[in-house]
């Protein structure tokens, strides 16, 4: 395996898992978010 495969692989598969989850994706930065705004 090539770097560049490697790499396109690896983008690949978390922009499938967003595309599985967007709910849980936009929670959690939400969720993220809301603590460094109150911290």
């Amino acid at each position: 395996m090539t770097p560049e495969t490697t790499t396109a692989e690896r983008a690949s598969t978390i922009a499938a898992s967003i595309k599985l989850r967007p709910r849980c994706f936009v929670f959690w930065k939400l969720f993220i978010f809301d603590h460094k705004e109150i911290y």
